[in-house]
């Protein structure tokens, strides 16, 4: 089994473990769903972004496409709403770390998450950022700057040269 195929696999797994734990209040799990949202849709999107996992072990895309992607590829396989949105910014880049990375090392792993997510840029941002509408995420309805809801962040991003790096620190 190739690199790229062993680190997607542990961060599908990572995905499908993370939706069957029990209890989680509040959350969906695999005996509690929200209305529009249940644990089949969370099975369907762990499966479908397989691909964008394995595309990040090979770094050859930058973390705001594979997350753009990924968002994509979850609404496509299944019906309901927001599954791994969240999942995808953390896991994207851990992807992405450990396939630059020889062997496991977790400072090395860090340290090489940490570099990936520095060097984030503008279109990084606004891929992101793009993402959201898409992906049916649940946001607070008032926040200071930067509005994920809001197509005028867009512009203050690239006015600005923001890249996910800044937005997210």
């Amino acid at each position: 089994m190739d690199n790229e195929d062993y680190i997607a696999r542990s961060a599908q797994l990572a995905l499908l473990l993370e939706v069957s734990a029990y209890p989680k209040p509040g959350n969906i799990d695999r005996t509690h769903d929200f209305v529009d949202t249940n644990y089949t849709h969370f099975l369907a999107s762990s499966v479908a972004v397989y691909p964008v996992l394995r595309a990040a072990a090979t770094r050859e895309h930058g973390v705001g496409e594979l997350v753009r992607t990924g968002v994509a590829e979850n609404m496509a396989w299944q019906r309901g709403g927001n599954t791994h949105f969240g999942a995808l910014l953390l896991l994207v880049p851990l992807a992405m770390s450990a396939g630059a990375c020889k062997g496991y090392k977790p400072a090395e792993l860090k340290e090489k998450a940490d570099e990936i997510m520095r060097n984030t840029n503008v279109e990084d941002a606004i891929s992101v950022y793009k993402a959201f509408p898409k992906a049916k995420v649940k946001v607070r309805s008032e926040v200071p700057e930067f509005d994920v809801m809001d197509e005028a962040s867009l512009t203050e991003i690239l006015e600005k040269e923001l890249s996910l790096y800044d937005i997210l620190t």
